[in-house]
């Protein structure tokens, strides 16, 4: 029995499938690339919180301490919103190469990205609701032990 390599065929999709995907395609790649602004926004926002620290102490009376907890949050925020925008970007890239390529493993690539991406988001809301599950919670007891 001789095991013979059978080249892959040629990806086939439905036109309408396709005009979906590269319409998908367009509007992942412009979401990807406005949070990739906001995210440098985000680091601006976090150097200048820094760089301002000493304005506010003369005027306001808080300073570094509080300057450096919002920078913290800021560059928090933009380091866990690269991750999911960075593979937001591969899928659309590797989407958009698929279809004018027709390459099967383009296509598989560029899924595996998305999967990658709903996986993060996913992982992300979850922490959220458990924080704010926690945190009502805390509050709850916190009004009960003034009473």
């Amino acid at each position: 029995m001789e095991n013979t390599i059978s080249p892959q065929p040629a990806l086939h999709l439905e036109e309408a499938a396709v005009a979906a995907l590269k319409i998908a395609a367009k509007w992942a790649k412009f979401i990807a690339i406005v949070s990739f602004v906001l995210i440098g926004l985000f680091v601006l926002v976090g150097v200048a919180a820094i760089a301002g620290s000493s304005f506010t102490n003369a005027f306001y009376g808080y300073g570094f301490e509080s300057a450096l907890a919002i920078a913290i949050y800021y560059f928090a925020t933009a380091i866990i919103s690269f991750i999911p925008t960075l593979r937001l970007f591969q899928f659309a890239t590797k989407a958009k190469k698929a279809i004018l390529d027709m390459q099967h493993s383009e296509l598989t690539q560029s899924f595996l990205y998305l999967k990658s991406y709903f996986h993060f988001i996913g992982v992300l809301i979850l922490i959220v609701i458990i924080l704010c599950v926690v945190g009502v919670i805390g509050f709850i007891i916190g009004l009960s032990l003034q009473g």
